[in-house]
């Protein structure tokens, strides 16, 4: 017998009494972006309250491999049959997924409650014990449309209940996520990771042109009131207006974030022992700054974390980039990390003066989002005081400033000296620039430039034309004594005094 035939309807109608009593916001009631952010900013006024509670150990202890086997019936999604222009399904919770939140639907500005329901799933050859109780709600939802084929639908965007969204966009599969916020997002400082306490998915009209929705994001320190407008075409635009309110002050809070896989990279030396030769879901994370200045990190993994910081005053964007789109880079049939996509945050308005911060944490597990991007503001932001921000997240294929050469691949040699013959070891950095979009009819116009942090010596620089792009090949090479165990080095072209390219920056560590 399937579950859904042992889940009473009373467990449903409990499940929703629970619903209401968690939300001052019941069904019946007018809900808008105010009413979501007065709610959040009030509970922000008193103590953090989880909703994990008490799990029936079943549900919490399922497997991916059975998780799998539960299927939403796709002919039960939200608005299915309605002529709307995308539906919803909603994740059953277990795998991977280990919170729920409340759910629920606005027709006509009024609120709706969505309740469990399990027989909206089908468990397939599931054994569930017969005293299984039903999950204590959905791990989130998905939104499907035709993405790729006009007549059919596919998976485009999809919240998890624990603070995770991500989007495609047409040739891509999924990859990166963002969050709504990152609080002490990487080691000595312990990770405090919110979840999404509510969602309202806005029911569109049959001709809307954007999937709208307001939601909830709670933790121990801060709470936030959500609004997001997804609109599909060529790429994915997710616009996103928060108002966050912080119960306590924390030494670390990062908005905008974006997370990421980097297992190893065509920097990373030495390389594991696989048969691919580079497993990642972003290559490197690319600042646009004002005036022409723009940043190119290439993503790497050490053997211990690396966090990078960019003060700056003025933010044009920042993203997670994955530039390389060849399968001989990945050799991977499966996971297909060539077709992961990208994504890039743009300020909606004048963000104040801030830094953009880098973590990159060691991995050997190619499923682990060890990479983090995001912005802090440069004054702290008061308790209590609810602090806005709006922006844009650009899920597509890639991102680049327009006018200027992109780095196309960063490499690396690194030569070790016995302590014997008493010489410092080196390294080599090679980075790849794009075709610059002004042609110079003489090459020795362009100027390549180079830098390095105190803790090393700059050797030589040198800098030729790459006839396979079209474009230019750097070589950077760096003097770096036995006891030194990290230093930064950054180069980028000149054309005319200048700056016609990113400026390429990596942190080595031993």
């Amino acid at each position: 017998m399937n579950i859904h035939l042992r889940v009473t309807c009373l467990s449903a109608l409990l499940l929703g009494a629970c619903a209401r009593a968690q939300s001052p916001l019941h069904a019946g009631d007018m809900v808008d972006f105010a009413k979501v952010k007065a709610l959040a900013s009030e509970r922000a006024q008193r103590p953090y309250v989880s909703r994990r509670g008490d799990w029936p150990p079943f549900w919490d202890e399922l497997s991916q491999h059975d998780h799998r086997k539960v299927k939403f019936r796709r002919g039960q999604a939200l608005w299915a049959g309605d002529n709307r222009p995308y539906v919803v399904e909603y994740i059953h919770p277990g795998g991977i997924y280990h919170e729920t939140a409340l759910l629920g639907e606005i027709v006509k500005g009024v609120a709706v409650d969505i309740n469990w329901d399990s027989a909206l799933f089908d468990y397939d050859d599931l054994p569930v014990p017969d005293s299984t109780p039903a999950p204590p709600g959905y791990s989130g939802f998905k939104v499907l449309l035709p993405v790729d084929k006009p007549d059919a639908l596919d998976e485009w965007a999809v919240f998890d209940a624990a603070n995770a969204f991500r989007c495609i966009a047409p040739g891509l599969r999924f990859g990166l996520t963002a969050r709504g916020w990152v609080i002490n997002p990487a080691e000595p400082l312990r990770e405090e990771a919110p979840i999404w306490q509510h969602f309202w998915l806005i029911q569109p009209t049959n001709n809307a042109k954007a999937m709208e929705l307001l939601g909830v994001l709670d933790g121990p320190s801060a709470c936030g009131a959500y609004r997001f407008r997804i609109t599909p075409g060529r790429s994915t635009v997710m616009e996103v207006e928060a108002e966050i309110t912080l119960r306590q002050s924390v030494p670390m809070f990062g908005l905008a974030p974006l997370a990421s896989m980097c297992w190893f990279s065509e920097m990373t030396q030495p390389k594991p022992l696989d048969y691919r030769p580079e497993v990642h879901e972003s290559d490197g994370l690319l600042i646009n700054q004002a005036e022409g200045n723009v940043i190119w990190v290439p993503l790497d993994t050490s053997k211990s974390l690396r966090h990078a910081e960019f003060p700056m005053d003025s933010l044009l964007g920042f993203g997670l980039i994955q530039r390389d789109r060849l399968f001989a880079s990945y050799q991977d049939l499966q996971n297909g990390y060539q077709l992961r996509p990208s994504a890039y945050v743009e300020p909606v308005g004048v963000w104040p003066a801030g830094r953009i911060h880098l973590y990159e944490q060691p991995t050997s597990d190619p499923h682990a989002q060890n990479v983090t991007a995001c912005w802090q503001p440069g004054a702290s932001i008061k308790v209590g005081q609810p602090f806005p921000i709006g922006y844009r997240i650009h899920w597509l294929n890639e991102m680049s400033a327009p006018g200027i050469c992109k780095v196309l691949g960063s490499r690396r040699t690194q030569t070790a000296f016995d302590a014997g013959e008493k010489r410092p070891d080196t390294v080599e950095f090679v980075i790849d620039f794009s075709q610059s979009a002004k042609v110079f009819s003489d090459p020795n116009q362009v100027v390549l430039t180079a830098e390095v942090s105190d803790t090393a010596k700059l050797i030589t620089k040198r800098l030729e034309q790459n006839p396979e792009t079209g474009g230019w090949r750097a070589f950077v090479e760096v003097q770096v004594a036995p006891d030194v165990d990290a230093f930064t080095s950054n180069c980028r072209l000149l054309g005319e005094g200048r700056a016609i390219s990113e400026r390429w920056t990596y942190q080595w560590r031993r």
